[in-house]
């Protein structure tokens, strides 16, 4: 067993899966979700940030940023019927919407890849527009 004698970026990404499994072990024992954050540190402390949600009887995860968007998407232009729709980029790239983060000034929805699974806060007018193109696209097929 390694003894660790200063925290660093490496230790702590070492020791993160280790957090994690631990965590998860803990959340599916008492059926919710556990998700570990990032972490502050210097050479003798470490600080990981950990959100605990509960699950609602279908297993949708209620983090906080899905709670908000059941909230206040429409006082931002976006319809609470998207939240966990995915939208396809001019690109091809798929995302999935998640949730509001209102803590932000600018960009506060967050999306996720639907193909990596990685997370990014965007503007809710980049969603409108993607979101508005494909179902205008979608409609305009059913014409034909």
């Amino acid at each position: 067993m390694n003894t660790i004698k200063n925290f660093d970026r490496q230790n702590l990404k070492m020791l993160r899966p280790e957090f994690e499994a631990a965590f998860a072990g803990i959340a599916a024992k008492y059926g919710i979700d556990a998700r570990l954050g990032n972490a502050v540190f210097d050479p003798t402390n470490a600080t990981f940030k950990l959100e605990l949600s509960v699950k609602a009887d279908n297993g949708t995860v209620q983090s906080k940023e899905r709670v908000d968007y059941q909230r206040y998407a429409a006082a931002y232009g976006l319809k609470p019927e998207w939240l966990d729709t995915t939208y396809r980029e001019y690109g091809g790239r798929e995302f999935r919407i998640l949730g509001l983060d209102i803590k932000k000034h600018k960009n506060i929805v967050a999306i996720a890849d639907a193909n990596t699974g990685k997370r990014f806060i965007v503007a809710p007018e980049i969603v409108i527009a993607h979101k508005t193109r494909s179902q205008s696209a979608s409609s305009a097929l059913k014409g034909f």
